[in-house]
């Protein structure tokens, strides 16, 4: 972005980021938590997907509840946190926390999928970090199409995570444990 625009609207889009990326430091303990607990549960034949489904919904309640009050409470957030100068981030505040939320929830499917051994989740997001670069760099008119584009973009990884996932799942026929074990007969 620093690229694109002159320093002090790189800084303040470095601000709006600094407090956007609240939603993901908040619900990435959940992560760390169920990423063991799902490994573990496969590798014994337990149920591991409720863990999925368990961790999507606390993350989700966790950003929203953040998004909400960025949404509600832009002006005391940036003027808390980094004085009046950065107010004209506040109307993107909201945005850019639903973003990380979208963000933090393709994180939960990428490392419930990694937990279980199944790595093409982080090819995705690979993909979607190619995508970003790429279109930040041909649409960056503004602060807020720089935003929005995240949005779009944060959305579409998570969409695009959770319907990989779901065919896999079906696909499966039994991922909610490790594979039966081949016997003679």
């Amino acid at each position: 972005v620093r690229r694109f625009f002159p320093a002090a609207d790189a800084g303040t889009y470095a601000a709006l980021a600094l407090i956007g990326r609240m939603v993901f430091f908040a619900t990435w303990s959940v992560v760390t938590a169920m990423f063991p607990i799902a490994a573990q549960r496969f590798k014994r034949g337990e149920a591991h997907r409720p863990l999925l489904y368990i961790s999507l919904g606390i993350v989700l309640a966790g950003s929203l509840v953040i998004t909400f009050i960025t949404y509600f409470f832009p002006v005391p957030i940036v003027t808390l946190l980094f004085g009046p100068a950065y107010l004209s981030i506040a109307p993107l505040l909201w945005l850019y926390a639903l973003a990380t939320m979208f963000y933090a929830l393709a994180n939960v499917v990428i490392n419930y999928r990694l937990s279980i051994g199944n790595t093409g989740g982080t090819y995705m997001a690979i993909v979607a970090g190619i995508a970003q670069v790429t279109a930040l760099w041909i649409w960056h008119a503004s602060l807020a199409q720089v935003v929005l584009i995240q949005v779009g973009l944060m959305g579409a990884l998570f969409v695009a995570l959770l319907t990989w996932d779901w065919v896999r799942h079906r696909r499966d026929g039994q991922p909610s444990s490790a594979p039966a074990p081949i016997t003679n007969g």
